[in-house]
């Protein structure tokens, strides 16, 4: 048995008959009510002050309730309208999708429950979580996917420190996996010639990988595009698309103007719609799918792989080896290739971020810098790819 105490100030006096009561939580948010043994409500406020200072507003004794399992406690942890943790990074001005919080429950659903669930609270151990820990890889996860649903886990732990129903967080004193940097592909300018010499099946397919590879755009801002966005010397990158929230703010929270050429104007007004609409769109509601651009880029090189011999080099392979996981050609290696194109151009890189959007607190105060002269650059590079 154990002594409950309740929070320092958490009380509210009332009166019953002659005398006046408190009431007040104890450590499990359940709500008490004692007697003060005072009539007047003066005396009354003296002995809760006094109870207080001595830590003993409840001062009775009763069993200890076992802590709660984690399943239970964590039972609707990641919904994104009730979370703690989601409610609270956003009103302090950070973001947090909902695409994040579906993807942080299905951790706790797929990962972390079925093997911790069971343990309250105040049982789960550093040995515990550092064998689940190391588990992980060993399902076919990959070390960086590991990490991410172990810092899911040391969230919800700290979250139960905060609410003072543990005393310390476990899950800080569990190193996380040492996971290797990812690498991304990035087209070569041969390859990239290559893809867009010849017409492609689809017109639509053609032209948004055109648009990434001249721009930088990602995926979700191309979805996004729609006709007011589209001037005759730049776009204004303004939205992004999610599956799950719709249109939103672009990955850095910033808008941007990318300037184009006349070739991409003129390509961009062949899918304009008769009305203001969305430009990649089958129903002029809602835009293609995201995997409908890797697709259609996968068949191009594909087909293109069909044509051409294998490499002369000695190497195993072809023009367009996307399945090799140290090329790892996608949709947005076109970002790539062009942030790599700009470089070998001599723009300096602060300048870069502010045009394709690269996440950067300093992102806004580059691009108030801007010259005529980094814009010229910028559209010779895109007229030489």
């Amino acid at each position: 048995m154990g002594r409950l105490r309740a929070r320092p100030g958490r009380y509210v006096l009332f009166r019953r008959g002659k005398y006046w009561y408190y009431w007040t939580y104890d450590d499990y948010g359940k709500r008490l009510r004692f007697s003060t043994g005072e009539r007047r409500k003066m005396d009354a406020e003296d002995e809760c002050e006094r109870r207080k200072n001595l830590g003993c507003l409840i001062y009775y004794y009763e069993p200890k309730k076992k802590p709660a399992t984690l399943a239970e406690y964590a039972e609707g942890f990641w919904d994104y309208d009730t979370s703690p943790v989601i409610q609270d990074k956003i009103q302090r001005g950070g973001r947090f999708s909902k695409k994040l919080a579906i993807t942080y429950q299905g951790y706790f659903t797929n990962h972390i429950k079925p093997v911790l669930g069971h343990k309250s609270l105040a049982d789960i151990t550093k040995q515990d979580i550092r064998s689940w820990l190391l588990s992980l890889p060993r399902k076919g996860l990959a070390r960086k996917s590991a990490n991410n649903i172990f810092g899911s886990l040391r969230a919800i732990l700290t979250q139960a420190v905060d609410e003072g129903i543990l005393d310390h967080n476990v899950a800080s004193q569990v190193k996380p996996l040492i996971a290797p940097k990812k690498r991304r592909g990035a087209f070569t300018q041969e390859q990239v010639r290559l893809l867009f010499s010849t017409p492609w099946e689809n017109r639509y397919a053609y032209i948004g990988c055109f648009l990434a590879s001249r721009t930088g755009m990602r995926v979700g801002e191309i979805r996004a595009l729609s006709t007011n966005q589209i001037h005759p010397d730049h776009i204004l990158v303004d939205a992004s698309w999610s599956d799950n929230e719709g249109r939103k703010c672009t990955k850095s929270g910033f808008g941007r103007k990318i300037p184009i050429t006349d070739e991409i104007y003129d390509l961009l007004k062949e899918i304009m719609p008769p009305r203001p609409g969305l430009l990649f769109t089958r129903d002029g509601i809602t835009p293609v799918g995201q995997n409908w651009f890797t697709s259609s880029l996968r068949r191009r090189m594909d087909i293109l792989n069909g044509k051409l011999p294998e490499k002369d080099s000695g190497t195993e392979g072809y023009m367009f080896d996307y399945m090799n996981p140290e090329e790892k050609l996608s949709f947005h290696s076109f970002r790539h290739y062009l942030n790599t194109r700009l470089i070998a151009a001599d723009m300096p890189q602060n300048k870069i971020q502010a045009i394709i959007g690269h996440e950067s607190p300093e992102m806004t105060e580059h691009y108030a810098h801007l010259e005529v002269e980094d814009l010229q650059i910028f559209r010779k590079v895109q007229m030489a790819i």
